[in-house]
Parts: C-alpha cells; sequence; structure tokens
C-alpha cells in the first residue's frame, strides 16, 4: 500500500510516498519472533493499541519518527525494519 503525505505534513513532504508495507511485514516478523503482541509495543513505544494498529494496517503514515520509538520499543535497530 502506498500512502502520499497529506499539507499537514508539510509542502515539501507533499508529493513524497511511504510505502509501510515491508517496514510492518518486518516489525510483524520481529513480534512473531519474540512473543510479543500489539498492545506490548504500543505501549512500549508511547503509541495508543489503534495507533499501531493504523500503522500496521497502513492508515497511518510511519515517518522517521515513529522508526526509533518502534525500534526501541522492539529493540532492534533501524536497519532490521528496512531489511
Amino acid at each position: 500500500m502506498t500512502i502520499t503525505y497529506t499539507s499537514e505534513e508539510g509542502d515539501a513532504a507533499m508529493m513524497n510516498t511511504l510505502d509501510n508495507l515491508p517496514v510492518t511485514k518486518n516489525i510483524a516478523k520481529i513480534m512473531r519472533e519474540d512473543g510479543l503482541n500489539e498492545k506490548e509495543v504500543a505501549k512500549r513505544a508511547g503509541y495508543s493499541e489503534q495507533e499501531f494498529k493504523d500503522m500496521l494496517g497502513g492508515n497511518r503514515i510511519i515517518t522517521v519518527f515513529d522508526i526509533t520509538k518502534l525500534c526501541m520499543a522492539l529493540g532492534v535497530c533501524e536497519n532490521m525494519l528496512f531489511k
């Protein structure tokens, strides 16, 4: 799923797109391997469970700041989400 940035995120980023799918697949894989559930990862990263579900479902853009928080919550480096 390709998500387009909205004007709320800045005019410079408006035309950029972010494909969440590879990142969300890797997050799900890490969660499975470590026996983590969505509620636990959301809490560790400082999101509501619904915000995290929206990220995984492609209904919320995953930003650079989100990547950092998610990596800390999962105990992995950023490269693990993009491999």
